[in-house]
């Protein structure tokens, strides 16, 4: 027996495609391979080749390196036929014919085409650690470049929560429609293949229509404000008009924005939140009894009744100028207040506080019970402006 072959049983992850191997009319073998019109087959390299057949000799002992040989100087960019030879240590050899050559043009081919779109091209990893990569409409494979791509998230990822710990998986649908000049086979506007989005935890750039889809395509990322979602060197959204640059910190603020009641109030106590953002609106955190400890490196804006209620019991707003109307009303485990920059406090701001140390030294407008019924005890320590305005 001379030297075996076959295809090695992951081609179609290697090539994308359907390879025949048969024998010619000369009992010569010949594999046939079909690629979209358009494919550069150069571009098909001779590790590509090697990986694609399997040999053997007779003594079942694969054979690769310099035991085979690739001939490709009958290939063009368009087709051809490439040569691979496999010799033995006895000197016994093997060709293949690997005949290449472009598909015509059609519904089936474009179909073909759109499905085999490597998953690395639009999304990586597994599980939370999935990624969106890139603007989908720049996808251009083959034929590919006679169609317009666009995708659309069809169902939004949502991540594992308290009450739905294993989250659910989105999906994106990606659409083919024939530029100006082509035409599909069948009635159909567009071709359409889908992309299961497993739990998003990490969104690339330029890949959502408007800030709702950059917000709700991660429904659990409200659920804990450390919650592991990043965005890459900037997220663009929105179309037909200038694009919003989303970075770190706006997606961050997005996320504040887009918190809700509820957000801090599990049977696992949020003893810390951070959050950068530079403004707390009203009622926004009313109530949430497990809050203890508030940092806001750069909010400026804290508004009424935000925190009214909560137990928290030390807070950090260094840069924050204006105070609303019972923002921290009763919140009774809160015995120091250090607001360095603040200007503006408003009615009941800290009404019923048990605040043993205050400090505002910047403060010119207090309005009326800013701090009704705080202790007034001998161990009592306040750090005031030299004049403020008490009129309002």
């Amino acid at each position: 027996m001379g030297i075996s072959v076959n295809l090695n049983s992951n081609y179609r992850n290697i090539l994308h495609s359907e390879v025949t191997l048969t024998l010619d009319d000369h009992n010569s073998l010949v594999a046939n391979l079909e690629v979209a019109k358009g494919q550069d087959i150069s571009t098909i390299s001779d590790d590509v080749v090697r990986d694609l057949f399997a040999f053997s000799d007779s003594d079942e002992n694969h054979l690769s390196g310099s035991s085979i040989t690739i001939d490709r100087s009958s290939l063009t960019a368009t087709g051809g036929t490439i040569r691979v030879t496999a010799t033995d240590s006895k000197g016994h050899s093997l060709t293949i014919s690997f005949v290449i050559r472009q598909r015509a043009i059609g519904t089936i081919t474009v179909q073909e085409a759109l499905n085999n779109i490597p998953l690395s091209s639009v999304v990586t990893g597994q599980g939370a650690a999935a990624t969106i990569k890139d603007d989908l409409s720049s996808l251009e494979t083959g034929v590919l470049e006679h169609f317009d791509i666009s995708a659309r998230i069809s169902t939004p990822a949502i991540d594992g929560t308290k009450n739905s710990p294993q989250g659910s998986d989105g999906q994106v649908i990606i659409a083919a429609r024939p530029k100006e000049g082509f035409a599909l086979s069948t009635l159909d506007g567009a071709l359409i293949a889908t992309i299961n989005i497993p739990k998003i935890n990490y969104i690339d750039r330029k890949v959502f229509d408007n800030k709702n889809d950059l917000i709700n395509a991660v429904k659990g990322l409200a659920e804990n404000a450390s919650f592991n979602v990043h965005v890459g060197e900037y997220v663009q959204v929105g179309s037909n008009g200038a694009l919003i640059e989303i970075t770190q910190e706006k997606f961050d603020e997005l996320k504040m924005e887009n918190s809700y009641k509820g957000t801090f109030s599990s049977d696992a106590q949020r003893d810390a939140f951070k959050a950068i953002t530079t403004q707390v609106s009203d009622n926004q955190f009313k109530d949430e009894n497990n809050l203890t400890f508030i940092s806001l490196p750069k909010a400026t804006d804290i508004g009424a009744n935000a925190f009214q209620f909560t137990k928290v019991d030390a807070i950090d707003l260094p840069e924050v100028t204006s105070i609303g109307t019972a923002a921290f009303g009763q919140a009774r485990e809160l015995h120091e207040i250090d607001l360095p920059k603040v200007e503006t406090i408003a009615q009941n701001a800290f009404a019923n506080c048990p605040a043993t140390s205050l400090k505002i030294p910047q403060a010119t407008t207090i309005a009326d019970n800013a701090f009704k019924s705080i202790d007034n005890k001998s161990s009592t320590h306040a750090t005031l402006n030299a004049k403020f305005n008490t009129s309002q």
